[in-house]
């Protein structure tokens, strides 16, 4: 059987998406066993399946006593090695082996002495891309924010080696590989799909207030800083800015809080996006570098028009002028303007 090692849980009960969805689509093909930190519902594992939880629980709150609590950086590296590790004593002589990149290289290490066939999951951009913009929005923002350290990224190029086939969501996550010398034949084209039976409009927008959104992680990569820069110099009447998501550090929470402090008609969200689908008249996607970004065709699913950036994945969605627009990433002038076109339509919705 197929091993597939996934540091989250399955369960379609609230509507796979990305990693999980592929995982789903894999395991149509034959039963497959599958190693994740989080549990695996009914619903998703079939008889023929194997499932093996990883409790790596009471390793990640030891760590966490410690000083390197307070590092963001050190306690993603500390996550994904514990996973890494246990999962590696988990690999069988059964091949291919599936890992998600940044947790993967003790398994690939034991799947290459077993001879079996190495196959990682991207989950970001060419690393070498993502190092370079999260440098650049730094010195921006004049402090250092995110979770790729170092040691990290040497592991994923080490990870990127080993590997005999590299999944990737998107044609700009190809792009950005095949640019830095990776042959074709290296690189699989598999994009992201999500739930179209849990991402379904269950009832019409219940008001006149045009409502911008974004979906996703607040953290300065997906660009929300520019986001809420321009809907305060905007200043539109009976317009609402929702950004639904949650921070993963304090030093986000303390960025977050500031950058939303004293600004009218911004709302603050998190759990299930789908009222906020429903409720919303375009979804902007600012990210600065993103491989794919699931609330694109979520959003598209419920008939929004989108705003993204020209370092979103899910671009290859977008057709330009009909269900949205792709602008540069930090241009705070561009989501003013693509706001303000979809602001003076009298309903933003594709399609109505």
């Amino acid at each position: 059987k197929p091993q597939f090692f996934f540091f989250g849980g399955l369960s379609e009960k609230k509507g796979l998406r990305g990693i999980g969805k592929l995982a789903k689509e894999l395991n149509q093909e034959k039963p497959m066993r599958f190693v994740c930190k989080e549990a695996c519902s009914a619903d998703f594992s079939g008889p023929e399946n194997e499932f093996k939880q990883l409790n790596i629980f009471p390793f990640k709150r030891a760590f966490g006593l410690t000083p390197l609590r307070w590092s963001y950086k050190a306690m993603t590296w500390i996550e994904y090695e514990l996973f890494d590790f246990f999962a590696s004593r988990c690999v069988e002589n059964s091949s291919p082996v599936y890992a998600v990149q940044g947790m993967a290289l003790n398994i690939f290490k034991k799947a290459k002495k077993l001879g079996l066939k190495k196959f990682l999951i991207a989950s970001s951009l060419h690393i070498e891309r993502v190092w370079s913009l999260h440098k650049e929005e730094e010195k921006i923002l004049g402090y250092d924010y995110e979770w790729l350290g170092p040691k990290l990224k040497d592991k994923i190029l080490r990870e990127y080696e080993l590997a005999d086939l590299i999944i990737v969501p998107s044609e700009l996550t190809l792009e950005t590989f095949t640019e830095r010398g990776f042959a074709q034949e290296r690189l699989k084209l598999m994009p992201r799909e999500i739930d179209q039976d849990y991402f379904r409009r269950r009832q019409a927008k219940q008001d006149k207030v045009f409502r911008v959104l974004f979906v996703g992680r607040i953290t300065p990569q997906k660009g929300i800083h520019y986001l809420v820069q321009a809907f305060r110099e905007l200043n539109l009447p009976d317009s609402e800015l929702i950004l639904f998501g949650s921070t993963a550090t304090r030093a986000a929470n303390r960025w977050f809080k500031k950058l939303i402090s004293n600004k009218r008609n911004i709302v603050t969200a998190c759990g299930d996006a789908r009222d906020a689908y429903e409720q919303a008249s375009v979804l902007v996607h600012p990210s600065l570098q993103d491989n794919y970004g699931l609330a694109v065709p979520e959003a598209l699913t419920y008939g929004l028009p989108v705003i993204v950036t020209e370092n979103t994945g899910a671009k290859d969605l977008v057709k330009d002028g009909v269900n949205g627009f792709i602008i540069p990433i930090r241009d705070t002038e561009a989501i003013k303007e693509k706001i303000r076109f979809y602001y003076r339509k009298k309903d933003a919705r594709t399609g109505d």
